[in-house]
């Protein structure tokens, strides 16, 4: 072994260990040290956080786009990820695999000052509808009233009626809505190209695949 050799035959009594290597150190060999009941001062173990992490996201949305906030908390230590490593002092031993698992939800943000952004509308949904349901089970999530505004749908206030014309011998269809001839319209189109949501002007998403209004999406 690398420190047995250097005190064997350096005849060294003492080995420093700087920047990455006391990470290797607490993560390696202090728990050998341990584990053979060897002799660790308490300085020591009250410099190392070897924590199992508990991680916090913070979502935002702002000028059409989202943003979010990634924290690891290793006992009392608080690291924003990806790129903090102030443990205050102490020595953190992370777990980077976990930490990594957490952060795949966000492959399709940008990181910019240590915050997460995305502003496509298509990978917005797609976020919110495949990886919010994952990240739930990872992590514990916290919305702005902005973000929690960010809904997806499978209904908007339209309402249709039918009416058989026996004069003409027709059937009339009348629809109703609150929503504005843009919008309408532009659903109509999203529709018709057959795309799976359509995004409504308060931010908000209209699920056209799985939407309980399809038909009357088809009628218009």
């Amino acid at each position: 072994m690398p420190i047995y050799h250097a005190l064997a035959t350096e005849g060294r009594t003492q080995i420093s260990f700087k920047g990455d290597n006391t990470i290797l150190f607490a993560t390696h060999v202090l728990p050998d040290i341990r584990s053979k009941h060897g002799v660790i001062t308490r300085g020591i173990e009250d410099m190392i956080v070897d924590a199992k992490p508990t991680f916090e996201v913070y979502f935002d949305a702002t000028q059409g786009g989202i943003t979010a906030v990634v924290k690891a908390n290793y006992g009392s230590i608080g690291l924003r990820l990806p790129n903090d490593v102030n443990g205050n002092g102490k020595i953190v031993v992370r777990d980077y695999e976990i930490e990594n698992d957490l952060l795949s939800s966000f492959k399709m943000f940008n990181l910019q000052d240590g915050t997460f952004m995305l502003k496509s509308d298509r990978e917005i949904y797609l976020f919110l509808s495949d990886e919010i349901p994952v990240l739930k089970e990872k992590a514990k999530l916290y919305y702005s009233d902005r973000f929690a505004g960010l809904k997806i749908m499978d209904r908007v206030d339209i309402s249709a009626s039918v009416i058989y014309n026996s004069g003409v011998d027709l059937l009339e269809a009348d629809f109703e809505s609150n929503l504005s001839y843009e919008q309408i319209s532009g659903i109509l189109s999203a529709v018709k190209l057959k795309k799976r949501f359509y995004r409504l002007s308060n931010g908000s998403f209209i699920d056209l695949e799985n939407s309980k209004q399809k038909d009357i999406f088809n009628l218009l």
